[in-house]
């Protein structure tokens, strides 16, 4: 089993996820990208370049709710979960095997949670895991915390 984040994101539409989330989104992941992190699109193969094509390449459910969507780059066998943070109130989970992308996993569930985008989060461990640590610096140092 591998190291796993858990959360419940709220029901949304579109036009409900403050644009600032995504823009911060967007930063966060060129943080990560920029970090030597390499990110694939879901099922981990198609490398994202940046933190907008991850976004930009997200994808709509069929209720319309928005979603981010990406893994680790399976090339490098740093594949594991696909991480789907999607706005439709359902329950959901990733893991992650602490793999580099969990970096990214862990900025956007940060960001998600400062927008109130998320009834709960939680992963294995607490605030003072390195992986979490390693996230929250990333995104303090970036301005977006």
């Amino acid at each position: 089993m591998g190291y796993t984040n858990y959360w419940s994101p709220k029901k949304l539409t579109e036009k409900q996820v403050p644009e600032q989330f995504w823009k911060d989104s967007i930063k966060a992941l060129d943080g990560v990208l920029s970090s030597g992190v390499r990110i694939g699109d879901w099922v981990g193969k198609n490398e994202r370049k940046s933190g907008s094509e991850i976004v930009n390449a997200t994808t709509l459910t069929d209720d319309q709710h928005p979603s981010i969507v990406f893994n680790g780059l399976e090339e490098l066998r740093e594949d594991y979960e696909s991480f789907v943070l999607c706005f439709d109130g359902s329950w959901n989970f990733c893991k992650t095997a602490r793999m580099p992308y969990d970096l990214a996993v862990k900025c956007v569930l940060i960001l998600a949670d400062k927008y109130g985008l998320l009834d709960e989060w939680s992963f294995d461990g607490d605030c003072e895991e390195e992986e979490y640590v390693k996230a929250h610096d990333l995104l303090f140092k970036l301005q977006l915390i």
